[in-house]
């Protein structure tokens, strides 16, 4: 039930754009960061690369990127995201799927090694956290076999790779739960989609 409530801030439309909070990686904003580094790598925007984004919610990240992409593949789980990303960015093809299963279409659809630039901005926790965790009526726990989890979670980061072309790049962000940054979107998605474990009381202020 948690898990709906939750995800409900993504399948609702208007709701994602609205609730998002401004995303920073040491201090700076993340689409700050990445049109720094597209900037650094490629200088004046041309649309010469072929990109995919994977979790690329309603395509803030993907804005910084669009003036350099010759083509451009957007994943993402959430068919309200799909439906939004593909009306700011018609010329791109779109997947719904979560990234993991994303990510296997591109592989069996013989793409390997066609990507200049992979991306997946603050999405790759969810899947490979996955392999190790899982959400229980008492909260989250670790999966019995974690060492099985590890094999299939390298797997798929192996799979994530084979996707680039020879001299391309992979840009990626990861959460760090131990960040200011982080604590404070925790808390304030707790606020948005409070999870509670049985017989505890919700966390309240922020």
């Amino acid at each position: 039930m948690t898990d709906k409530i939750f995800r409900a801030v993504y399948e609702t439309v208007g709701t994602y754009d609205k609730l998002l909070l401004r995303h920073f990686y040491g201090g700076t904003e993340d689409v700050d960061l990445v049109a720094d580094w597209l900037t650094e790598h490629f200088a004046v925007p041309q649309a010469q690369l072929n990109v995919v984004e994977f979790g690329c919610g309603t395509g803030r990240v993907t804005e910084a990127i669009a003036p350099y992409a010759a083509a451009s593949v957007l994943a993402d789980y959430s068919e309200t995201m799909v439906a939004a990303v593909a009306s700011k960015f018609p010329a791109s093809e779109t997947i719904c799927a979560d990234t993991r299963d994303a990510v296997t279409q591109l592989i069996d659809a013989g793409r390997a090694a066609s990507f200049d630039l992979v991306t997946a901005f603050w999405s790759l926790s969810y899947p490979i956290g996955e392999f190790f965790e899982e959400l229980s009526p008492a909260g989250v726990r670790l999966r019995d076999d974690q060492a099985h989890a590890a094999v299939r979670a390298g797997d798929f980061v192996r799979d994530l790779v084979r996707l680039i072309a020879p001299g391309g790049h992979l840009l990626a962000m990861l959460f760090d739960a131990e960040s200011p940054e982080q604590q404070l979107v925790t808390r304030a998605w707790e606020k948005v989609a409070p999870f509670r474990l049985a017989g505890a009381p919700t966390r309240g202020t922020f």
